[in-house]
């Protein structure tokens, strides 16, 4: 897809050295993977949360608490 955007310069040249990606258009591409991949995992937490655990976190944490096998 092609189309004409306006960014600023300063933070695209700071984004190209800190990535070390040579065109502005990789920087782009880059950015949005990250924050569609950003956003996946947010919505992938958001599903869990509310699941809960139940269960002693003292007695899995109590090393005597474990099987002496």
């Amino acid at each position: 897809m092609r189309t004409d955007i306006e960014l600023d310069e300063s933070l695209m040249r700071e984004a190209m050295t800190l990535t070390g990606l040579k065109t502005a258009t990789a920087v782009v591409e880059a950015a949005l993977r990250a924050l569609v991949e950003q956003s996946q995992r947010h919505r992938a937490l958001d599903k869990l949360a509310g699941i809960g655990w139940q269960g002693d976190l003292g007695v899995l944490r109590d090393p005597r608490s474990s099987d002496p096998e």
